[in-house]
């Protein structure tokens, strides 16, 4: 048991190593995100020990090239049922990662069943009190996702300081908040978190660092001290909203090429605009943020 606990956890550590890997080949774009995915595996770890010793356990194949098989399958569908359970929690944002996580909880799912298969004697699964055993670790790991994922939102993803948007009246166009640029004005903040009041240019330079983590922010038009809150769509995927709404348009952080640290603009941007003007604001923001990119790339 101890053993294939052992292969279970391993298979969510190369589940990371695949991330790593991916961000590697992409010269370094997506490091940001390898620490909350590590949590994710952390998580996908104790989630696939549980579920793939009850699943394997049941393989009723007795030759190990067999359950080897068997296991490859079961638990590459343990990493399709993670992938969805991470997708109920986080909803689109699962997509924000740099990597297709899915696709390496697939294939972490996958080594360590097969692994478990492979190690498996033939006669196992048949004892009563370990199959018991078995349902009930599964049920426990099942049972401390809740809290897991709370956890997880508190410390990792949903770490990052919440931030209140004010516009001009009747704003449209990209907003770009640039962080790290030495000469200007740290970010104003009081119990609530950030407050940053947006120019008619939609520009805002800051010397506080990133807002690490993921976390929507709220907008408000702000019409003499009267705040009207922006409706906001941050995945850009309600077809049926009509009006002014928000939604994410890019961000970009610390690169690297052959190891070797790479000018970047630290910034995140997001657009205020209707579904008639959002060509014109993305192609506004394109330009826009070129522009930054030459000044206050560091």
């Amino acid at each position: 048991m101890r053993r294939r606990i052992w292969i279970a956890a391993g298979g969510a550590a190369s589940s990371w190593l695949l991330a790593a890997g991916y961000v590697v080949v992409n010269e370094g774009c997506g490091s940001g995100d390898l620490v909350a995915f590590a949590f994710w595996c952390a998580l996908f770890a104790a989630f696939l020990a549980a579920t793939s010793v009850t699943v394997v356990g049941l393989i009723p194949a007795r030759n190990r090239p067999a359950r080897t098989a068997w296991g490859l399958l079961a638990g590459g569908l343990i990493g399709v049922g993670f992938t969805f359970i991470a997708y109920l929690s986080l909803g689109p944002w699962i997509l924000a990662f740099s990597f297709p996580a899915g696709l390496t909880w697939i294939l972490g799912g996958a080594v360590a069943g097969g692994a478990i298969g492979l190690a498996a004697a033939p006669h196992e699964g048949r004892s009563v009190a370990g199959m018991v055993a078995r349902l009930g670790l599964a049920a426990i790991a099942v049972a401390a996702l809740p809290l897991l994922l709370v956890l997880g939102d508190v410390f990792v993803w949903g770490r990052a300081v919440h931030t209140r948007y004010l516009l001009p009246p009747d704003f449209l166009g990209p907003v770009v908040l640039v962080y790290g640029v030495p000469d200007a004005a740290p970010l104003v903040r009081d119990k609530d978190g950030y407050l940053i009041s947006v120019p008619s240019s939609g520009v805002v330079l800051t010397s506080t660092g990133p807002n690490d983590g993921w976390r929507d922010p709220d907008v408000f038009y702000d019409r003499n001290g009267t705040l009207t809150a922006v409706t906001t769509d941050w995945p850009g995927q309600n077809d049926t909203l009509r009006g002014v709404r928000t939604y994410w348009l890019s961000n970009r952080g610390r690169l690297t090429l052959n190891g070797v640290p790479q000018p970047y603009l630290d910034y995140e941007a997001f657009a205020v605009s209707t579904s008639q003007y959002d060509e014109e604001v993305r192609g506004r923001a394109e330009v826009l943020i070129d522009s930054l990119e030459a000044l206050y790339a560091r």
